[in-house]
């Protein structure tokens, strides 16, 4: 799925579009998605963004306002300045290597809410209520784009990774009840340190097994 998925990728062209490289400036000066690839596509699912060293920035082939642009822009952007792509690189790894364990099952799943609710937390502190409407009517748009597309990013960030509803539910419900001027910034860090305490447990044991041989 990777390599197809990059061979993908590869394939286009690079969809230079002034209004996004405005809109980007006009979220950071210094937004080093600036410099990243738009790729514009009508097979692409979601709004996301890949690659750390040589971002991409993956748009549907759909029409979008100034400001649903701006929160897309905003949401992708949060991903890449908190370095989610990597927390979603390590958590795959994890995934692949204890395969066996049933712990980690749902733990990619899990982890993709966490980063696109950190997100969300980003996105709404940044807007008012007016412009969190038209995010939240934009992430309903992209959700209905969901079966009409091809691809989805496995290896990135989305904004719509798939459709589970519930997960959904309380992205709204967080951004509606206003949850997202909550002071804990490092929440989303909770799962990533609990991984860590289980994965050291695993070389205590390791080590104990080495002592007794």
């Amino acid at each position: 799925i990777y390599y197809r998925f990059q061979q993908f990728l590869n394939r286009q062209p690079d969809s230079h579009n002034p209004q996004i490289e405005e809109i980007l400036c006009e979220i950071n000066p210094h937004n080093p998605l600036r410099n990243a690839k738009i790729i514009i596509h009508p097979s692409i699912k979601s709004p996301a963004v890949l690659n750390y060293i040589h971002p991409i920035l993956l748009l549907p082939d759909m029409s979008f306002s100034k400001e649903e642009l701006l929160g897309i822009l905003m949401h992708e952007s949060a991903h890449y300045k908190y370095g989610h792509l990597i927390v979603k690189y390590i958590t795959e790894c994890i995934c692949i290597f204890f395969w066996w364990n049933p712990f980690f099952k749902k733990l990619s799943a899990e982890m993709e809410h966490l980063l696109e609710m950190h997100s969300d937390k980003y996105v709404c502190r940044n807007l008012d209520k007016k412009q969190q409407k038209v995010y939240l009517s934009c992430i309903v748009r992209i959700l209905e784009n969901l079966r009409k597309g091809t691809y989805s990013s496995p290896s990135g960030c989305s904004l719509v990774a798939y459709e589970d509803y519930e997960k959904l539910k309380q992205r709204f419900q967080m951004i509606l009840s206003g949850a997202f001027n909550s002071k804990k910034k490092w929440d989303f860090l909770i799962v990533p340190t609990l991984i860590l305490l289980f994965l050291l447990s695993y070389l205590v044991v390791l080590q104990l097994s080495l002592i007794h041989i």
